[in-house]
Parts: structure tokens; C-alpha cells; sequence
């Protein structure tokens, strides 16, 4: 096959040429047509695969040295693309290396460009793939019959044909529609945002091709839940289908009506589906007709407290009053007897009620040493299903998960019973005629191996990067492409298509772990709060949305993944949920993943407003987390008094060489931030205090002098050095790290704000605020007779932590409350949270109404201090 070059200049040529098509054997007639730049030829034709026979010329009018053949994605398959050795060899989705080896043995080394990525074009590299017009290759214009061209690609397995889908729509907010456009962006779609009043200057906004107002105000009620407006948006902007991410609109039925209604396509499942699995008391049906394990009770919905109470008798106690609509920990409340029915199936009921507009409710049986294991599956239009690794979910509060981990440690031995779980998952898909991904959760008895089905997910779950960061080996699977390939109407790539009636069992590669990182204080029973973030800063070296550049065989190598929709100086605002970022760590094993977890968690810099980061990081350090073998119960008995910083803290300052290492921290620190500011270095020798600022009285103290060598010192008489320390630039580098004696790098954040007063310096460890000072002996001595600090607002009254609505007082004027006993019920954020004493006190007055709106920080109850 020859390439000739006409030196007439700058005429548009139509070339007609004879090809065979490779399936058939029949030669059809094709166009080769230049582009008005005159850079690529196309071929025009709506045959699938075609060879190129000896003799057939291709003239192209234009004289450059490189030009590109550019064939529709149809023709690029495992097959001889050009005859005669020209061959294409498309396995995998990613970049892809052409080399050309030419009979002088020079190798000319061309790039293809995947759908969606910008490449700035230049010697050696494609220009821009566009989904329109199909794949391109680049290839020189000289090469000859012989001469052999092969596509190169060990990541990602090419769509089978082009997307028909051409501008998607994302019908959410914040994190989940950053990652949603990541993808869709990288397909090769245009993408829409929508957005409500309060954001719109949010990250996915700006991220969008385009952006669109829904609704009004900035309640999620007028904006992100309103159909009709989402709807509107869709048609204004020419958006051919919608994600609903999770959460809002996601399991909506009438919302996936409405869009298939309209034209449009829905990325997710059938509203049949959404309509079956979504009501618990059907979901079970199903489920129980299709052979699926199903737990006791729950066969139909309660009416009242008298019916509870004799269903909970029946099948025994404790049992799990729960929303038949409902998800997400909503409406759910675990009674361990009579009374706790009484108590808990009001406020369930209520909840259910504002969270979903439904009241029905069921009454299961608590399994008592259970574990929360889920199973993703994706399925098409064809009958296939896939079925992924399991995730632990089994660290929750309030019903809602914490800290999840892929795979199991439970099942890391037990491959016969995860292959069943995953059968069972993909036997309740098919029952359903359930297409795009799902989640089948499972209630797994920690001391029989028993399982059971809970409820069907019918959306993408908040926890999915660590499903993507395990499945396949050396692949990261991305399940918003497989969701996106299944609304097109394309059947699961042929990696993920099962034998005979099995399910496509994914493999298992490596151990991921995920942290929920919310706007709340794990100190105080999980509260939620608001406010502006006023530093923020990714842990060093993580990706966003996936796990490196393209999802390259290079990418892979990011062990840490922050998805994330907000950024400094970002709001977390009353309106929506409070999660801040979910932080993904992996590793060859669950060992590996862990400690990338820790150090991650270590340094990511989130200051501003109350945070869960210490709490996360916590767990990512307990033992009994550390050991497996934890069940739903872990953070009710491993932290059963709570959260406490200060006993973070004392685990530190009190443990071997960690404290002595500490003091000789903040001691450096001290000296780097005083050369900084150009002044004196810090006395020597030195008394280094440090105190969480949770408990400023856990204070702990080291004598700290400079040592012989650099970063060397000497704390309480004994030599420290502080390996590999770095701070590269003192007050404006958030992070400080060095290498502990055993080895490990440790990460300490210097928080830019200011410190409890008798400190000179705020610091992060472990997540914990730690308040440092150094000082002269004589200076330390005298601090000794210092007043001591204000007594805390919590003994003057009860201040509301943040806006919201007054639903109830569990007190009344002149009572005597103890130390942790309810007062108020306060809705914000979706959740109804509990506002408890953290004193022995006597209420006094009563300021709000039931009813009322309330600010953060306005006072709810005075109080009187009691005597005793």
C-alpha cells in the first residue's frame, strides 16, 4: 500500500478506493476525505472492518510531514486494520503507544489520544481525539507495504463503538459531580452542572462545560430535588442524559420516569427496579422469591407501636425499627427492649417522614454481632452481570459509615463464601431486570459466616473508589464509564462478562481503604457544624477522582485519592449534607493500605470548622480495627464514653519515643518560625509543654535542649534525632514531617491561627489540636501561677453548634440535668441531633421556642450552676 503527496496546494481532495471488508470478504467502495485544515483524512463509511489490499492508493493534496488516518471506533478491534502487516491491536482503554518499524529499523514512536483528553499537538503526539468523528491515529505519510504499526495499551479495554451519548447532565453537587464530569469528561461528553443559589461558584460549577441554575433558594426542596426544574435545565441545555450521582434525585422513580419521558437518558437502573428495590417490603419479596437469604421479620409494614412492640416480641430482641423507603441511616433505630421501642419508634417515624415523605415502617430482627458487607454489581441491558469485591462497611454511626475497607478482612479467607454473597447479589439483579450499578448490601452474623440480604442500593454508592481501586488485576476499573456504556444500550466490555449463568466474578487486586471526612465533631456525639473552611490542603502526593493521570498503568502508583467538591475558603453550609471528602489509600495489602491511610489522614489540612479527620484517623490506628475482626458494633464499644482528643493526645506524649520525638518537634518548629519572623532562636536549654486543646489540663512536658549533630537533640537527658526532617517553608508550608526512631515518616501540620492563650504554637497530630509553648525554665516555672482560664459557656448555657430548627426541649425550668443528659432536639444538616449537658447544672430559663429557627451559637437554655 503506498502514500503519495500532491504538491498542488490547498485543494480539498476526494479519493475513492477499493477495501475488503474483513468479516464478509465483499470489497466495497470507500471515501478517504481531507479535512478543511488539510491534516486528516477520514474514512467514510458504515462498514465495520475493512483491510486495505496491495495496490490501493490514497492520494492526499497537500504536502506535511505527518498527517493522521483517522477510522471510526468500529474499525479498531483485534485485527488486521491495514493488510499486509499494518496491524491495530486495541486491548485496553489509555494511552496508546504506536510504534513504527520501518524496514531501515528506525522506530518512529506516535501517541493516540483517548476521547475527552486536550494534548497540546507536537512531534510525536496526536491532536485531540474527538468522539464525533471516531479514533485517531497518527501516522507518517511515507510508510510502505511491510513496514509494521502497532497499537500498544495495558490499561483500559476501548468502547466497543462510539457513545451515542453526547452531553450529560449531572443532577448533584459537590464531590459526586466533580467525579461524575471526570469521567463523562474523559468519554469524550460535554458536561452540565446545576446548581443552587448558595452554589454557584462551587468547584463542579466551575468544573462544567456549562452551568445552569435549578430552581431557586438554596434549600435542596426548591433546587436539586425540584423535577421539574432539573428537567428544565436538561432542556436548556441540550443535555441528552442525566446522572443523579447519590443522594436528591438518585432512587427517584418518577424522576427516572420523567427523564426517559422526556427523551433523555437516566445513568442508572430501570424505575421499575428503583420502584422495586426502594420499598423495603417488596425488595424482600423479591429477594425471598428469587432464593436471596433474607433476615427475620420485616414482611410487612408496622402500623403503629402496639404492632411493633408485638413484632419485636415475636422475633425477639434487640430489633431494628427502620424506614421501608428508606436509606442512608434515616429512619432507623435499634430497640434493645420494650421501652427503647416506645422511645425510638416516634422519633424513627418522623424522621422517615421528612427524609423520604413516607411513613411506613418495619420492624427486623438485630443481628447482634453483625458485620455490613456490600456487594457491587454493574449489569446491562443483556442479561450480564458483574459482581465486584465486597466492601466492609461495618464502622458506622447513626447508621451511616465512617471508615470502609475493599475487600473484607472477614472473607480475605473465605473465597467460597464471598462467591456465594456475589452470586446471590447478581441472582437478586437479574430477578429485578436491573441495569447499570447497584449495591446488594448484606448483613453478615460475624460468629456463623451467616448472610442475609438487607436492601439494593439503586445508585452509585458514596464508597465506590474503593471498589474501583480493587477490581481487575493491574486495572482500576471506573464504574461511572460502565454506568455511562450501559445507558448508551452496550453490553459490559467482554472483561466483565461472566461463563455460562455465573456472574463475572472481578478479581481482587490489592486493599483500598475510604474516610468519610465530615464537618463534625466526633467529641461531641457526632455533631455537625458549618462555617468556611479556612485552610485546606490535600495529603501530599494524592490524585483527584481517580487513582492518577488517565487512569494510565503509570497512574495506578497513586496510593492516595481525594475526591473532594470543596476547596479553601469553601462553605459548609446548613443545606446539605456535611461531608466535606471522602480520602481513598491503597496498597499491595491491608497492612500497606493502612498505613497510607494514617498518613494521609496525617496530612490533610482541614482547619476552620469542627472535623472528623482526628476520629478517622483514629480508627485507621485501633486495634481491634487493626485486628479485623470488628463488627457494627465497634464504635459503640470501642469508643463507648466517645471521642476523646485528650486521650489521642496522652497516647502520644506517654508512649515510648513518640512524646520525647514530639517535644523535639515543636522545639524545631519554635526555632524555624522565630528565624522566620527574625527573631531571637529559642532558649537553651528549653521547657517544651504541649496540651490538646480538648483538655488544656493533659498537658505534658519535656526539658529540650539542641544536640551535637543536626536535628539532633536532647529530651529529659536521653538523645532524639529527628530524621529526614522537612520544613521546607516555616509558616507557610502546613505540613511537617520527619522519620521516627522506628522508621516511619511521621506527619505534623503547623496550624496557621492562634494558639490557647499561654502557648506560642497551634499544632495538628494525629489529627488533634495540640497546643505547644517553649520557654525559658524560670519562664515555665512562673506560667505554674497563672489564673487559671475562663470557666467553659457550657456551665453559663446551652448554645445551639449550628443553624437549624428547634423540634423539641427534653428538659424543663428549675430540673436538675446530669452530665450527658438530652435537652434539646435540634434538625440541621437532615439529621435530627441531640443536644446533651456536658455538666451536672440546673436549667434556668427556657429561651427558644419549639418551632423556632435557630442560629448557630444562640443561646438555648440558661443555666445554674449546681452546688454539689
Amino acid at each position: 500500500m503506498s502514500f503519495q503527496q500532491s504538491k498542488t496546494a490547498r485543494q480539498a481532495a476526494v479519493v475513492r478506493t477499493k477495501l475488503k471488508n474483513l468479516v464478509t470478504g465483499a470489497t466495497v467502495e470507500d471515501t478517504f476525505r481531507m479535512t478543511e485544515s488539510f491534516q486528516q483524512a477520514q474514512v467514510e463509511s458504515n462498514e465495520a472492518v475493512f483491510s486495505y489490499e496491495d495496490g490501493d492508493e490514497i492520494v492526499f493534496m497537500d504536502s506535511v510531514e505527518f498527517d493522521e488516518i483517522r477510522v471510526q471506533k468500529e474499525d479498531i478491534a483485534s485485527c488486521d486494520l491495514l493488510k499486509d502487516g499494518m496491524t491495530v491491536s486495541i486491548v485496553k482503554w489509555g494511552e496508546v503507544v504506536v510504534d513504527i518499524n520501518l524496514p531501515s529499523s528506525d522506530t518512529y514512536e506516535v501517541t493516540y489520544t483517548e476521547p475527552g483528553l486536550k494534548k497540546a499537538a507536537s512531534s510525536g503526539q496526536s491532536k485531540a481525539a474527538t468522539l464525533e468523528t471516531g479514533a485517531e491515529i497518527q501516522v507518517p505519510l511515507f510508510v510502505e507495504i511491510g513496514d509494521t504499526i502497532k497499537v500498544k495499551c495495558a490499561e483500559r479495554e476501548y468502547m466497543e463503538r462510539a457513545l451515542g451519548l453526547k452531553r450529560i447532565l449531572v443532577a448533584n453537587r459537590g464531590e459526586i459531580a466533580c467525579r461524575v464530569m471526570r469521567t463523562a469528561k474523559r468519554m469524550g461528553l460535554e458536561t452540565v452542572a446545576i446548581h443552587s443559589e448558595a452554589d454557584a461558584l462551587s468547584r463542579h460549577v466551575r468544573m462544567a462545560d456549562q452551568a445552569v441554575q435549578v430552581g431557586y433558594g438554596n434549600a435542596a426542596s426548591t433546587s436539586y430535588l425540584d423535577v421539574d426544574a432539573v428537567l428544565g435545565c436538561m432542556a436548556s441545555s441540550g443535555a441528552d442524559c442525566v446522572h443523579p450521582g447519590y443522594g436528591f434525585l438518585s432512587e427517584n422513580a418518577e424522576f427516572a420516569r420523567a427523564v426517559a419521558a422526556a427523551g433523555h437518558a437516566f445513568v442508572g437502573p430501570p424505575a421499575a427496579a428503583i420502584d422495586d428495590m426502594g420499598d423495603k417490603l417488596r425488595s424482600k419479596e423479591i429477594a425471598t422469591a428469587a432464593g436471596v437469604s433474607v433476615i427475620p421479620g420485616g414482611a410487612e409494614a408496622v402500623a403503629d407501636v402496639a404492632d411493633a412492640l408485638a413484632i419485636a416480641a415475636d422475633i425477639g430482641y434487640p430489633v431494628m425499627l427502620k424506614a421501608s423507603a428508606g436509606g442512608g441511616g434515616k429512619g432507623m433505630r435499634v430497640a434493645f427492649d420494650a421501652k427503647d421501642v416506645e422511645e425510638q419508634w416516634p422519633l424513627a417515624k418522623d424522621e422517615a417522614v421528612r427524609s423520604f415523605g413516607d411513613d411506613r415502617m418495619l420492624v427486623e430482627k438485630f443481628v447482634q454481632s453483625p458485620r455490613h458487607l456490600e456487594i457491587q454489581v454493574v449489569a446491562d441491558a443483556f442479561g450480564n452481570v458483574a459482581t465486584f469485591p465486597e466492601r466492609e462497611c461495618s464502622v458506622q454511626r447513626r447508621n451511616q459509615k465512617v471508615v470502609e475497607e475493599a475487600p473484607s478482612p472477614f472473607l480475605s479467607d473465605k473465597p467460597a463464601l464471598r462467591a456465594e454473597m456475589q452470586r446471590e447479589a447478581a441472582m437478586l439483579a437479574r430477578s429485578v431486570g436491573y441495569e447499570s450499578a447497584g449495591t446488594v448490601e448484606m448483613l453478615v452474623d460475624g460468629a456463623t459466616g451467616a448472610f442475609y440480604f438487607l436492601e439494593m442500593n439503586t445508585r452509585l454508592q458514596v464508597e465506590h473508589p474503593i471498589t474501583e481501586a480493587v477490581s481487575g488485576e493491574d486495572l482500576c476499573e471506573d464504574l461511572v464509564e460502565l454506568m455511562l456504556l450501559v445507558a448508551d444500550g452496550q453490553r459490559l466490555p467482554d472483561r466483565l462478562l461472566g461463563a455460562g449463568a455465573d456472574p463475572c466474578f472481578v478479581p481482587i487486586d490489592g486493599w483500598a481503604v475510604e474516610a468519610r471526612v465530615y464537618a463534625e465533631d466526633a467529641s461531641k456525639n457526632f455533631l455537625p457544624d458549618v462555617g468556611v473552611l479556612t485552610a485546606y490542603g490535600d495529603p501530599p502526593g494524592a490524585s483527584h477522582f481517580d487513582f492518577g493521570a488517565g487512569w494510565t498503568a503509570t497512574g495506578k502508583a497513586a496510593s492516595v485519592r481525594v475526591d473532594s467538591g470543596i476547596e479553601d475558603g469553601a462553605e459548609i453550609s446548613i443545606y446539605y449534607d456535611p461531608m466535606i471528602s471522602k480520602l481513598v489509600a491503597t496498597g499491595k495489602d491491608r497492612e500497606d493500605a493502612l498505613a497510607n491511610a494514617r498518613a494521609a489522614l496525617d496530612g490533610y489540612v482541614v482547619e476552620g470548622l469542627a472535623h472528623n479527620v482526628p476520629f478517622c484517623r483514629d480508627i485507621c490506628g485501633n486495634a481491634t480495627f487493626l485486628s479485623g475482626t470488628y463488627t457494627t458494633k465497634f464504635i459503640e464499644e470501642e469508643y463507648a464514653a466517645g471521642f476523646d482528643e485528650a486521650r489521642v493526645f496522652a497516647g502520644v506524649a506517654g508512649c515510648g519515643t513518640a512524646g520525647p520525638e514530639l517535644a523535639a518537634l515543636a522545639y524545631a518548629v519554635d526555632a524555624a518560625a522565630r528565624a522566620a519572623r527574625g527573631a531571637n532562636p529559642p532558649p537553651a536549654p528549653a521547657v517544651v509543654a504541649l496540651a490538646p486543646r480538648a483538655d488544656a489540663a493533659a498537658r505534658a512536658t519535656f526539658d529540650v535542649s539542641p544536640g551535637a549533630g543536626p536535628d539532633a537533640y536532647v529530651v529529659d537527658g536521653a538523645a532524639v534525632v529527628l530524621r529526614n526532617y522537612a520544613w521546607p517553608r516555616p509558616l507557610v508550608d502546613a505540613v511537617v514531617a520527619y522519620d521516627s526512631a522506628a522508621g516511619e515518616e511521621v506527619r505534623v501540620q503547623y496550624v496557621d491561627a492562634a494558639p490557647a492563650p499561654g502557648f506560642d504554637h497551634a499544632l495538628r497530630v494525629r489529627g488533634v489540636r495540640v497546643d505547644a509553648a517553649v520557654s525559658s525554665p524560670n519562664e515555665a516555672e512562673l506560667a505554674k501561677f497563672a489564673l487559671p482560664p475562663p470557666k467553659p459557656d457550657s456551665l453559663s448555657g446551652l448554645k445551639c453548634p449550628m443553624p437549624g430548627t428547634l423540634l423539641s426541649y427534653a428538659v424543663g425550668e428549675g430540673e436538675t440535668v446530669e452530665a450527658g443528659q438530652p435537652l434539646a432536639i435540634v434538625e440541621a444538616m437532615k439529621m435530627q441531633n441531640i443536644l446533651r449537658a456536658e455538666h451536672k447544672v440546673v436549667v434556668d430559663k427556657l429561651l427558644s421556642d419549639v418551632g423556632d429557627v435557630v442560629a448557630a451559637d444562640q443561646m438555648l437554655i440558661a443555666f445554674v450552676q449546681d452546688d454539689e
